[in-house]
């Protein structure tokens, strides 16, 4: 009896028994497919490390984008750069047209302000790829270059990482001269000519570009308002003083053609006078560089002297045409010999006198 009620247990666990059997013979079967370096990948893709990130006047410079991909075999990797322009001061910063690398181009028409680059790889496991970029883009402003928003796609997979770049300083070199000194008279208005010059590579801009005029001792300047200052120079109304005036240029872009030659004028209000200066400085208007952002190689060449000569009281100003007129107490030069003006004189009187004593002997007779 014990035997014939075992039968039927046993039987109805047989099934089961069969079943979970066949699910772990499933399982064991398929792990080592699972961890056959042949099969599909996990799906992973990071952006590794990034190298420098360098801005100069014509490239944004890319070093060393390492990517640790997942996917095998043969895929896409796309790049795209977007520049914020966000704090950007004058022109905003783009990419051109002209890209060096064959595989990027502008997103829109150029220039703009992204750029996409394609490439194809054979992703290898265990190994990582590396990319490397020089983009041309337009001038920067004067505060910097804009920060950049690099984004990576792999397949459906994409990562993005915004890049700040070191600025290499461009380079502005300015030159200040004065041509030859004013002239004129106690309570005239002389006029002298100063340039600014730029001679080195990069534009100046206006943030950056201050020039300093003072006057020489017993000189000053008249009101700014009655100053014929140029269209592209602004002056600073209120730290105008009668011997200091601070002023800008909107851009002095390097080349002679683009220099820049101002008359000003100097009322003289004394017999003695000192020397002057005109001074420009890579500054702002307050006299500080902004984050250092200009570079001048040869600063010494920033200032010139203003100079001036005083003519004497009643005579024209030196280096005039006109004769000199006589001064108080003084006979004019008509080019008659004094000295024979004053024999004839003299004869005469003598004459005179002769005559007088002849009459006055007749009539005594």
């Amino acid at each position: 009896m014990g035997t014939l009620r075992r039968r039927p247990i046993l039987r109805a666990l047989a099934r089961p028994c069969a079943v979970l059997a066949s699910l772990l013979g499933t399982a064991v079967l398929a792990a080592p497919a699972a961890a056959d370096p042949i099969g599909p990948s996990v799906p992973v893709m990071g952006i590794k490390s990034v190298g420098d990130v360098v801005a100069t006047r014509d490239t944004l410079s890319v070093e060393d984008v390492v990517l640790d991909i997942g996917f095998l075999g043969t895929q896409q990797i796309r790049f795209r750069f977007d520049l914020v322009n966000g704090t950007q001061q004058g022109d905003p910063i783009n990419f051109l047209a002209d890209q060096t690398d064959p595989a990027c181009q502008t997103l829109g028409s150029a220039p703009a302000t992204t750029v996409e680059c394609a490439y194809t790889r054979q992703v290898v496991a265990g190994q990582v790829e590396q990319f490397s970029f020089q983009h041309r883009t337009s001038r920067p402003g004067p505060v910097g270059f804009p920060s950049v928003r690099m984004t990576v796609s792999v397949g459906e997979l994409s990562m993005g990482q915004t890049l700040r770049p070191a600025r290499v300083k461009p380079e502005a070199d300015l030159v200040v001269t004065v041509a030859g000194p004013a002239r004129g008279q106690v309570g005239e208005v002389a006029m002298f000519e100063w340039t600014l010059a730029n001679v080195g590579l990069d534009p100046v801009w206006e943030s950056a570009g201050l020039v300093k005029l003072t006057a020489p001792a017993g000189t000053e300047f008249p009101p700014l308002a009655q100053i014929a200052v140029p269209d592209d120079l602004t002056c600073n109304p209120r730290s105008a003083t009668k011997t200091a005036i601070s002023c800008w240029f909107l851009v002095v872009e390097p080349g002679a053609a683009d220099a820049r030659r101002v008359s000003w004028p100097l009322k003289i209000v004394s017999s003695r006078v000192g020397e002057g200066s005109v001074v420009a400085q890579l500054a702002n208007m307050t006299g500080v560089q902004p984050e250092g952002d200009f570079a001048d190689p040869t600063p010494g060449n920033n200032n010139a002297v203003v100079r001036v000569v005083v003519a004497p009281s009643g005579q024209p100003n030196p280096g005039d045409s006109v004769s000199p007129s006589p001064g108080d107490g003084q006979l004019a030069n008509t080019g008659t010999n004094t000295f024979l003006v004053i024999g004839i004189g003299l004869v005469v009187v003598l004459l005179g006198a002769v005559l007088v004593a002849a009459t006055r002997r007749r009539m005594a007779a």
